[in-house]
């Protein structure tokens, strides 16, 4: 089982964190469970409320299930947290 990555701190640089997010996820296409064990989304039911509101990040679905792209998930998450990483 991947290590759960924890959100960045103060101390810790935002791209340091992205890149850590980015090595720990396969590197094309992703399920909702790759992006729980990364840390990202907390459950199942996280990722339901994200495509119901529109917050998550993009997504396509093949008959029931739903998928990620890698690249798409890791802007995302870049431009969710804007700000975090002090100037």
């Amino acid at each position: 089982m991947t290590e759960l990555i924890s959100m960045p701190t103060e101390s810790d640089s935002f791209n340091d964190y992205l890149t850590k997010v980015s090595e720990s996820l396969p590197d094309l296409i992703l399920e909702g469970s790759h992006l729980i064990k990364a840390g990202l989304a907390g459950s199942p039911a996280t990722l339901v409320k994200w495509r119901r509101n529109g917050h998550g990040p993009p997504y396509f679905k093949r008959g029931n299930r739903y998928y990620y792209f890698k690249k798409e998930v890791l802007m995302w998450l870049r431009n969710s947290y804007k700000g975090v990483e002090k100037c």
